[in-house]
């Protein structure tokens, strides 16, 4: 999970960085270059990586995450709690992706969805501060995945 801070103006504008309010912009990190070997993807490694990700990103401050992915990998960064961000757009290294944010100390999110990250974040200090940023974000850009 690399800092919003490291990233280039390029990927910051392609992943929508550049829309993040400033306390909130400090707060969020890109995820990339998560590739399970395909021996390994039916099996119980790749979730692993990804709360272990959740946890380190937590632990530094992280609240907001975003990645790319190809198509149909969209569907299973959703059952962990990502959301779509606009329609897929062309990536000038890995072709066609959609973007998509995870909400990290959404915890009423996690529960409704039953994502494998809600037991993860139940264990750290809520932070309803930061995940009312990241819905006021989002509704700034059209997108909602509350009910």
């Amino acid at each position: 999970m690399q800092p919003s801070a490291t990233l280039s103006p390029e990927d910051q504008a392609f992943h929508a960085f550049d829309t993040l309010p400033e306390p909130l912009l400090h707060r969020a990190g890109l995820t990339s270059k998560l590739i399970t070997d395909p021996i390994h993807r039916r099996g119980p490694l790749t979730a692993r990586l990804m709360l272990g990700i959740f946890r380190s990103g937590y632990e530094h401050g992280h609240r907001l995450n975003l990645i790319n992915c190809n198509p149909p990998l969209d569907r299973f960064f959703a059952r962990f709690g990502f959301v779509p961000v606009g329609e897929p757009k062309d990536h000038p290294v890995y072709g066609r992706v959609q973007i998509m944010l995870l909400p990290m100390a959404d915890l009423p999110h996690f529960r409704a969805i039953r994502s494998p990250f809600a037991a993860l974040l139940e264990q750290f200090e809520p932070d309803p501060e930061a995940a009312q940023a990241v819905r006021d974000w989002c509704r700034s850009i059209g997108v909602q995945y509350w009910d």
